[in-house]
C-alpha cells in the first residue's frame, strides 16, 4: 500500500469494533451502551415505535446495575420517541419517566459527592499506610464529618452505597478498629447479591471487595475465612487483561500477607513461583502500590526463612524506589528490615554506616515513634556484641510494653520482630513463634508473654 498510515488506522479501528462486539457477549455495560446507539439510530431514522420498544428494554438492563448515567440517557430518547408519536396514552408514561429521571439525576449528584470524599479518604490512607499521628487522624475526621456522610440513607444508589461504606472502612482501618472495618467491607460485598449483574459489569471493583473482605477477614485472625474469599476471588474468569492483573495484585500481595500472618511459612514459600513469574510477565501493568507491598512480604517470607540475600534483594528494591510518597510506613520500615538483614549477614563492615544512615533518616521525621527510638538503641547495643539470651529476653519484654500502645503495634504487619527477638533466647523456630501468636488475640499473648 502507499497509504500504511491509513491502512494502520483502518485496522485499529477495525480491532476496537471486534473488541467490543466480542466483549458485549459478556459486559452488561457494553451490551447497554450499544443499545443506546441503536435507540439514537432507530429516532434518527424516525422509527420512534422500535425506538421505545429498544428503551423500555434497554432501562431494565440498567436497572440490574443502577446506572445512573444509562438511565438519564435512556430515558431521555424514550421520552423524546414518545412525543414523536403523539400517543393520548403515552401521557402517563412520559410522566413516570420524568420521574424516574429526575430520581436518576439526583442519585447522580450524590454519587458524585460520595465519590470524591471516598477518593480523598483512598489518597490519604494510601500515602499513609499504617503509620498513625493525631494530625492525620483529625484530617480524616475531617472528611468523615461531612454532612453527606451524616446518615445512610443519603447513599441512594449502589454506587453511593459502596462509596459510604469504603469511606467508613478506611477511616476505621487507619484507626485499627477490625471489627468495623470488617463490617463495612461486607456490607459492600452484600452489595453484589442485591445486583448480581454488577459482578461482571464492574468487575474491578467486585475483586476489590473480596480482596478487602478477606484482609478484614485475616486481621481479625479468622484466617479460614479469609482463605476462602482469596479463592472465591481467584475463581473469577478476568473478562479483560486489566482484570486479570489485578487479581494477581492482590493474591500476590494480600494472600502472601495472609500466610506470613498465620505464620503459614512453608505454604507462603510455594506461592513464590507464580509471584515472581507474574510480576515478570505484567511488568509495568502492575501498580507501583503493589509492587511495594509485594517487595515488603516476600523481605518478610525471606528474613523470616533465612534466605537473607533474597531479603536482601526484595528490600533494597523499596529501599531504591522513586515512589515514596505512597505508603510511607513501608519505607519507612524498610530501614529497619536493612538492618536486621545485615546483622543476620553478618555484614560488620558496613552495618555502622547503615545504623548511622538509618539513624539520621528517622531523625528527620516529623513523628518519631517509640518504637523507632527503642529499636535503634537495641540494635546499637546488639552491635557492640552484646547479645546474650538474658539480653533478648529483657528486650522482648521492653518491646512488649511498648507495643501496648495499638498504634505503635502496626509495626508487628510489616515483620513480627517479637518472634525474631524470642528466637534469640529461646530454641523455638520463628514459624512457631508467629503460629503460637496467630491464634490468640494481642492481649492475651502479650499478658501470658509478661506473666
Amino acid at each position: 500500500t502507499k497509504h500504511p498510515s491509513r491502512l494502520k488506522n483502518y485496522l485499529y479501528d477495525l480491532i476496537l469494533k471486534s473488541l467490543e462486539a466480542y466483549h458485549s457477549k459478556t459486559s452488561v455495560a457494553i451490551k447497554i451502551r450499544k443499545q443506546i446507539n441503536q435507540i439514537e439510530n432507530l429516532y434518527n431514522k424516525a422509527l420512534y415505535d422500535q425506538c421505545a420498544s429498544l428503551a423500555k428494554k434497554a432501562l431494565k438492563e440498567a436497572d440490574k446495575i443502577d446506572n445512573q448515567n444509562f438511565k438519564i440517557d435512556i430515558i431521555s430518547w424514550h421520552i423524546n420517541a414518545l412525543k414523536q408519536l403523539e400517543k393520548n396514552s403515552s401521557g402517563s408514561t412520559i410522566k413516570n419517566l420524568q420521574s424516574l429521571q429526575h430520581e436518576a439525576i439526583t442519585k447522580l449528584k450524590l454519587e458524585k459527592e460520595f465519590t470524591k470524599l471516598s477518593q480523598a479518604v483512598f489518597d490519604l490512607t494510601k500515602k499513609l499506610g499504617t503509620m498513625y499521628t493525631k494530625e492525620n487522624e483529625n484530617r480524616l475526621k475531617e472528611i468523615i464529618d461531612n454532612p453527606f456522610l451524616s446518615d445512610y440513607s443519603m447513599a441512594s444508589s449502589f454506587t453511593s452505597k459502596s462509596s459510604y461504606n469504603s469511606i467508613f472502612s478506611g477511616y476505621y482501618s487507619y484507626l485499627d478498629d477490625r471489627h468495623k472495618v470488617n463490617y463495612y467491607t461486607k456490607q459492600n460485598l452484600l452489595l453484589y447479591e442485591d445486583f448480581p449483574a454488577r459482578k461482571d459489569s464492574d468487575q474491578f471493583n467486585y475483586v476489590t471487595q473480596l480482596n478487602n473482605y478477606a484482609l478484614s477477614c485475616s486481621s481479625l485472625r479468622d484466617y479460614e475465612k479469609a482463605d476462602y474469599y482469596f479463592s472465591k476471588m481467584e475463581s473469577v474468569e478476568p473478562n479483560t487483561i486489566q482484570i486479570e492483573v489485578k487479581v494477581f495484585e492482590f493474591i500476590a500481595a494480600n494472600r502472601l500477607d495472609l500466610y506470613l500472618r498465620s505464620g503459614q511459612l512453608k505454604k507462603a514459600l510455594t506461592t513464590i513461583g507464580h509471584t515472581e513469574e507474574g510480576l515478570k510477565k505484567y511488568g509495568k501493568k502492575v501498580s507501583e502500590l503493589f509492587k511495594t507491598v509485594t517487595y515488603s512480604n516476600l523481605c518478610y517470607l525471606f528474613l523470616a526463612v533465612k534466605e537473607y540475600k533474597k531479603a536482601l534483594f526484595y528490600n533494597n528494591l523499596i529501599l531504591d524506589s522513586k515512589n515514596a510518597s505512597f505508603r510511607s510506613d513501608i519505607f519507612r520500615f524498610a530501614r529497619i528490615m536493612n538492618l536486621l538483614i545485615h546483622y543476620e549477614m553478618d555484614n560488620k563492615l558496613s552495618i555502622e554506616y547503615f545504623y548511622d544512615a538509618t539513624k539520621r533518616f528517622i531523625n528527620k521525621q516529623n513523628n518519631i515513634y517509640v518504637f523507632e527510638e527503642w529499636f535503634m538503641s537495641f540494635f546499637k547495643t546488639i552491635i557492640s556484641n552484646n547479645q546474650s539470651k538474658v539480653f533478648f529476653k529483657n528486650k522482648e519484654i521492653e518491646l512488649l510494653n511498648i507495643l501496648k500502645n495499638n498504634k505503635e503495634r502496626k509495626v508487628i504487619g510489616h515483620f513480627n520482630i517479637l518472634a525474631w527477638i524470642r528466637t534469640k533466647h529461646e530454641n523455638i523456630s520463628f514459624e512457631d513463634v508467629v503460629k503460637e501468636y496467630s491464634k490468640t488475640t494481642y492481649e492475651n499473648y502479650l499478658n501470658s508473654r509478661l506473666k
